[in-house]
């Protein structure tokens, strides 16, 4: 199923010079979409990857999107503002310190000193289900706080049981996409709605680095299904993520397990 949507949702999405990457079985902070496009800035990503900044965590994001260049904050005032712990905070700001992106003042006066640019600029998500539209949609739900678009692949020989609840696919904004498992053709059948995506800026940040984390072969830190006794195939050992579209041999040099994708795609 997963090439039939590569072909079918590749050719809507992925414009002419536009370099996007498609990820199988991608971890997300809280769930793995079957697969994952994401739509890179490739001068963004190469700044990054030179400056060898790691992938930041969850707390990181934290902290750089409530501190700003032009203003500054306490220890104490950014850790009440976090609801978290002031040691914890401590620990976390002496990593962003050695990354060079937060400083403290002689005065116990913290500033950030850049701003991490997006070398990610939109994420498509998509849940392939054969049959099952009742976990389907409640797993697409869940993508929505990091996707521009949410959608849910089934087999089409099930296609009057989605279309008998397709409304509440169109009342989440969420995408159906029907595949022939014979001919491996493609029929949308309910197009995904943006405006209806309450996309969380910290949520989609948290995805993008670990974007980071898989090209550049970065430990990810497994979530709790992956240790289950059934999570030991693909979502253990996804495949490897392919590179849509130009981009400088550079970036080849710089990332792990990458490999093109099919031509026409």
């Amino acid at each position: 199923m997963l090439p039939a949507i590569r072909e079918c949702l590749g050719t809507r999405l992925i414009r002419p010079r536009e370099t996007w990457l498609l990820l199988p079985e991608h971890q997300t902070y809280s769930r793995i979409p079957d697969l994952l496009f994401a739509k890179l800035d490739v001068p963004n990503l190469l700044r990054r990857l030179r400056q060898s900044t790691p992938p930041l965590v969850r707390t990181e994001l934290l902290i750089l999107q409530t501190l700003r260049e032009d203003r500054r904050m306490r220890l104490a005032t950014l850790a009440s503002a976090l609801h978290l712990g002031t040691e914890h905070v401590r620990r976390v700001l002496a990593r962003l310190e050695r990354y060079g992106l937060v400083a403290e003042s002689a005065a116990g006066v913290l500033r950030r000193l850049e701003t991490v640019r997006p070398f990610v600029t939109r994420l498509v998500s998509v849940e392939a289900k054969r049959s099952r539209w009742r976990s389907a949609l409640v797993q697409a739900r869940a993508h929505r706080p990091f996707s521009n678009e949410a959608w849910v692949a089934f087999d089409a020989a099930f296609i009057s049981r989605f279309r008998a609840v397709q409304r509440q696919f169109v009342a989440s904004g969420i995408g159906l996409l029907a595949i022939d498992a014979a001919t491996n053709r493609s029929t949308i059948i309910v197009q995904p709605s943006p405006r209806l995506t309450a996309r969380s800026p910290l949520a989609f940040s948290v995805v993008a680095e670990l974007v980071l984390a898989r090209l550049t072969g970065a430990p990810i830190r497994q979530l709790p299904q992956t240790r289950l006794p059934n999570g030991s195939g693909p979502i253990v050992r996804p495949a490897r993520p392919l590179l849509v579209g130009p981009y400088p041999k550079s970036l080849q040099r710089h990332v792990r397990g990458v490999s093109r994708a099919p031509r026409g795609l």
